[in-house]
This record gives C-alpha cells, sequence and structure tokens, in this order.
C-alpha cells in the first residue's frame, strides 16, 4: 500500500497482480520518491516474463531502482529478510529488569499500578491509567489516559493503546501473526515486527488476541468493541465503531469498514474488504468482499434472503424427501 511505503523500503513481487499494482500506483511513486531510494525483489519466473515481453516499467526498475533481486522462493526471502529485521529491533531490549528500576519507564504521577506488574524498557503510561495485577507491559509500549488493563493482560513490545480503554482479563495485545511458508518440507517463520495500535475508546473482552503485524501495524479504529474470545489477526485494520461478538475470528490482512458488525462465532477469511456499516451473521463463514451495507449469513456466507430461502428449501426436502 502506497501510505506504508517510505523511502529505503523493499518490495517483494510475487507474481504479475502484484506488480500489476504496483504499476496502477507508478504515478504516486515516481512524485514522491525516486527509484533509487527503493529496493526490489522479484519472483524468478515473473522476471524473466518481464524481460521477454520487454516490459518498460520494469527495465525502469531495473536500471535506476536502488537494488533489483530476483529469487526462486519470494515468500520463502520474505521470511528470512523479516528474521533480519525482526533480531535488529530486538536485540537490544531488556526485558528482564523493570523499566522503573532502569529509570526508562514514563509513569504519570497519578497513574495507580498494582503490585506484581511487569514494565519493559522505554514503557509510557498516561494520566489517570489504571493497571491491575499480574499484568506484563513489554518495551516501547504506549498506554494513553483514563485506560484499565484489567489483571494479566499482557501487551508484548511496541502495541499502542488509546486513551480511555478497557482491556479485561488475559487480553493478549500483539504476539506474532500466524505466517509460516511452506517450504522443502518446514514451515519457515515470518517474523513479525509491525506492533499494533488501538484507538480510543476500544473496549477488549477477556481472553481475546489480536496479533500484530509483519510489517505494518494491526489497527483497531476508535470505539471499536470486542467481545470475549475473539481473535483478530495480523495486519487486519478494524474502523471505527465496530462490533466483533464472541469467539469471532478476522484472518490476516481483512479490513473491516466502520460500524461494521460480526455475530458470534462467525469467521472471517484473510485478504477481504469489508464495507461500512455490514451485518455479518453469528456462525457465518466469510470468504468474499462486501460491499457497504451487506447483511450475510451462512457458510459460505450469502445474502440473508438468500440464506433463509436455501435453508427453507432444505427444511421442505427434509420434510418430504419424496416430494418432487
Amino acid at each position: 500500500l502506497p501510505e506504508n511505503i517510505v523511502s529505503g523500503s523493499l518490495l517483494f513481487f510475487r507474481n504479475e497482480k502484484f506488480f500489476k499494482s504496483f504499476k496502477d500506483k507508478k504515478d504516486f511513486f515516481l512524485k514522491n520518491f525516486k527509484l533509487s531510494e527503493l529496493g526490489f525483489i522479484f519472483d524468478s519466473k515473473l522476471a524473466s516474463d518481464l524481460e521477454d515481453k520487454r516490459d518498460p516499467f520494469y527495465l525502469d526498475l531495473k536500471t535506476n531502482g536502488g537494488a533489483l533481486f530476483t529469487s526462486p522462493h519470494v515468500d520463502v526471502s520474505v521470511a528470512n529478510i523479516s528474521q533480519y529485521f525482526y533480531q535488529k529491533m530486538h536485540q537490544n531490549l531488556n526485558d528482564f529488569v523493570d523499566g522503573r528500576q532502569m529509570g526508562t519507564a514514563e509513569i504519570h504521577p497519578t497513574a495507580l499500578i498494582a503490585q506484581n506488574v511487569f514494565l519493559g524498557e522505554k514503557v509510557k503510561i498516561g494520566a489517570n491509567v489504571v493497571i491491575h495485577s499480574g499484568c506484563v507491559i513489554l518495551s516501547h509500549c504506549q498506554i494513553d489516559e483514563g485506560t484499565t488493563l484489567f489483571p494479566s493482560v499482557v501487551l508484548y513490545r511496541f502495541v499502542s493503546i488509546g486513551k480511555n480503554c478497557r482491556l479485561h482479563a488475559h487480553v493478549t495485545i500483539g504476539a506474532d501473526g500466524f505466517g509460516h511458508h511452506f517450504f522443502q518440507g518446514e514451515h519457515v517463520k515470518v517474523w513479525h515486527l509491525g506492533g499494533v495500535i488501538i484507538h480510543d475508546d476500544v473496549e477488549i473482552g477477556a481472553n481475546s488476541s489480536i496479533d500484530q503485524g509483519a510489517f505494518r501495524a494491526t489497527v483497531v479504529g476508535r470505539g471499536s468493541k470486542i467481545d470475549n474470545q475473539v481473535q483478530v489477526g495480523h495486519n487486519v485494520k478494524i474502523g471505527k465503531g465496530v462490533i466483533l461478538c464472541g469467539q469471532v475470528g478476522v484472518a490476516g490482512s481483512t479490513e473491516i469498514g466502520d460500524y461494521t458488525v460480526a455475530g458470534g462465532g462467525a469467521g472471517i477469511g484473510p485478504d477481504l474488504e469489508i464495507g461500512s456499516a455490514c451485518q455479518i451473521a453469528g456462525m457465518a463463514g466469510l470468504n468474499s468482499d462486501l460491499k457497504e451495507g451487506s447483511k450475510v449469513a451462512g457458510h459460505p456466507a450469502r445474502p440473508v434472503a438468500e440464506w433463509l430461502r436455501g435453508i427453507a428449501t432444505l427444511r421442505k426436502l427434509s420434510l418430504n424427501p419424496n416430494k418432487k
């Protein structure tokens, strides 16, 4: 995404779809960057095809880009490079000595912190924050004013919590996303370093988990409410005022528009774009994008009226199996 690109970024292209998306946004890139400020890693076959086609934009990248490499397994290259940057980012952080002892924690004098709370290096705690016993706040986390953490909440490194949030017992924010690539009989780990951003007035129910992004943050928008035992995957972007009821699962890189509601037990697939004010019924299995205001149910999820007709038809058939 263009908003996530900065000078010095490394861009990966696994197939022509990704390259086409980049080409469609080339005016943005050429306006904001010199190609020499960006690096590129292409799938070997894709690079060969573009070379054979004499694709002018690819040739421009090859000539004027900061660096251009090819890889027979781009996904594995992503995993290997992510590990390098993860280690660089974390190698000097200290989460074994409390930041208050090291003198690096910044705590507002009105904050209330119970016994048996651990604060990592360079943690920032705002005014009137309440942190109950058993919470663990790792390095470089920030908690803004008026937020309450109930017992045994865990914040991994580089998590930001906004104002007036409520995180209930055993919530975990910022664990690694579930990202692996199967290669030569092994699951190769993608290392995650994107962190999590929770905006103001968010409430998160007990035992829920929100994973950090791989290279950009997982985001929960202002005023959203997340019930108990909800799983939000890596790189997910949740808009304002979204409701996720108990045991909802949101797979990685999905975007959920403002004020959308997902009923209990709904499963939302990866890489989807869900418009604002959508309604996803409980236990629905969503595997496709939704336009604004959509109402869906069933597995796979489809418009509610269609799903109800299907249920009615099946019921009639089950009650009268010999009727044509």
